[in-house]
C-alpha cells in the first residue's frame, strides 16, 4: 500500500494549462521536501520513497502527485493498534498550504493498494 496527496489547481481551462501544472508542481515539490523533513527514520528507505510525478485528471486537465511509496507508508501515516499515527503526508500538506497562505494549491488524500 501506498499514500499519496493529489495536488490540483481548480477550474483550469487549456490555454493557461501550462502554468498551472508548473505551480501544482511547486506546490507538490514544496509537499515533498516537507514531508522528506518531517517522516520517521529509521532506515531512510520511507523517506527516500517520497517523489512526485505528474498524473492526469479529468476535473482539471492536469494535477501531480505527492507520493510515499514505501509499502508500509500508510501505517506510519494513519497508525495501527500497536502504534499511534505519524502523521507526515497531511501535516506536509497543512504546513505548506498555511505558510502559502492561499486556497490556490488544494490537496486530496487518496491510499492506493498495489
Amino acid at each position: 500500500m501506498s499514500i499519496s496527496l493529489d495536488v490540483w489547481v481548480s477550474r483550469v481551462d487549456k490555454a493557461t494549462n501550462l502554468n498551472v501544472t508548473d505551480t501544482a508542481r511547486q506546490g507538490a515539490e514544496l509537499i515533498r521536501d516537507e514531508a522528506k523533513r518531517i517522516v520517521p527514520v529509521k532506515t531512510g528507505f520511507l523517506r527516500d520513497s517520497i517523489v512526485v510525478t505528474r498524473v492526469e485528471t479529468l476535473r482539471t486537465g492536469a494535477a501531480v502527485r505527492v507520493e510515499a511509496q514505501a509499502p508500509y507508508a500508510l501505517f506510519v501515516e494513519f497508525g495501527t493498534v500497536h502504534m499511534g499515527p505519524r502523521a507526515f503526508m497531511r501535516t506536509a500538506a497543512d504546513t505548506v498550504r498555511s505558510v502559502l497562505g492561499t486556497t490556490l494549491i488544494d490537496t486530496g488524500v487518496k491510499v492506493f493498494t498495489q
